[in-house]
């Protein structure tokens, strides 16, 4: 999804490179490294590597469409996810992907509605999230909480 959304802004502003923005918790706010985050950085990276390089997938390395992924730090935070988010998009990220949590995937889903930016999220989950009208620029990849509650009952 995000390999496609990105080609396609890419493709509608004619540009060659177009930079993905990774919202990814490294830290908490006291500064205190969280573990496992690497393998996220790094899976992010290889997700964009594979699509810059892979024939059938935004021009397979030809001159068409490269990504170039940029990583920002939610903390685990709203105002620092927002934050992040706004950096991210300023450096000139045209997609953002994440963030991680539902609580700080709704603030950032209302930049993307003042910015028009493009936000898949691999694991935000509120139902919140799922209406088309406050939140047009959202998507995810992991089914909403009401869609979770109903498979369980």
């Amino acid at each position: 999804v995000l390999v496609a959304v990105a080609g396609l802004v890419g493709a509608a502003r004619g540009a060659t490179t177009v930079k993905v923005g990774g919202l990814i918790p490294l830290t908490l706010v006291d500064g205190t490294p969280l573990s496992g985050v690497e393998e996220m950085v790094t899976a992010f990276r290889l997700a964009a590597a594979f699509a810059n390089e892979s024939p059938g997938v935004l021009g397979g390395g030809a001159d068409l469409i490269q990504l170039e992924p940029v990583v920002g730090d939610t903390h685990l935070d709203h105002d620092s996810a927002i934050d992040a988010a706004t950096a991210l998009h300023d450096q000139g990220a045209r997609v953002l992907c994440g963030p991680a949590l539902s609580s700080t995937a709704v603030g950032v889903s209302s930049l993307g509605v003042a910015r028009r930016v493009p936000i898949i999220s691999y694991s935000a989950t509120t139902a919140a999230l799922s209406d088309t009208f406050l939140a047009p620029f959202f998507a995810r990849t992991m089914p909403s909480d009401l869609w979770q509650g109903h498979a369980l009952a």
